[in-house]
């Protein structure tokens, strides 16, 4: 019982680790488009989102 509790507790650290790491790069890409917004877009910006 004592190992399988330990692999449970391992896999909840790793899910939550995860979650925190996908969650920080969406607060950066939206940091990013945040800050390409206050610039103005050139053609060239337009055409590579694209």
């Amino acid at each position: 019982m004592h190992r399988r509790q330990l692999i449970t507790n391992i896999i909840e650290i790793l899910v939550l680790v995860t979650i925190v790491t996908v969650f920080s790069i969406i607060a950066v890409n939206i940091i990013e488009n945040w800050n390409e917004s206050e610039v103005p877009p050139t053609e060239d910006d337009n055409s590579k989102k694209e």
